[in-house]
């Protein structure tokens, strides 16, 4: 993986705005399939509502961004809390379900943070949140689709390594 990312790097400095913008896309999604492998892949728990949680993380750091002013780099931590103990509230009654009830369980949350979201006037509606602030990273705005590309890079290549040790723990064996 540590090719990869070299190549993907490299590739960056040669895109246009609209390549990176979709490689950009591309390596959230690819954050997101490496947590729901944790989810599904280790422990063997068909969490439908998955994306449920990146919702509650993005607009918890979202509207501390907007609303309280909040460094974007602060409210990281308090949106992985906030989605953590969401995860607690359904996981807790939950916790004993498996297959498809645990399947059903989870798609109903997911659904209902999908129509909360939508019906909030706080979350913006269906329109979502506009005006939020650039990410400032070194005394740097990460304004342009290379800047965002390169950031998110560095992000999937930090969560690829910590989820590369979390598959030799033995946590993960456990799980397995």
């Amino acid at each position: 993986w540590p090719l990869v990312a070299a190549v993907a790097a490299i590739a960056g400095m040669g895109l246009n705005d609209y390549a990176l913008t979709v490689g950009a896309t591309i390596l959230i999604y690819a954050i997101l399939g490496l947590g729901i492998n944790i989810v599904v892949g280790y422990a063997g728990l068909l969490d439908l509502g998955f994306a449920a949680f990146y919702a509650i993380g993005a607009y918890t750091s979202a509207l501390l961004v907007l609303k309280l002013d909040w460094n974007f780099w602060l409210t990281v931590p308090t949106a992985l809390v906030v989605a953590a103990l969401s995860g607690i509230v359904i996981g807790y009654p939950t916790l004993r379900l498996r297959s498809d009830y645990l399947a059903i369980v989870t798609l109903g949350f997911g659904e209902i943070i999908r129509i909360t979201v939508i019906n909030l006037e706080v979350t913006g509606g269906p329109n979502g949140l506009t005006a939020i602030p650039p990410v400032r990273l070194f005394g740097r705005d990460i304004v342009t689709p290379q800047d965002f590309f390169y950031l998110v890079l560095a992000l999937f290549v930090i969560v690829l390594a910590v989820t590369g040790w979390l598959a030799r723990t033995r946590l993960a064996y456990a799980w397995r």
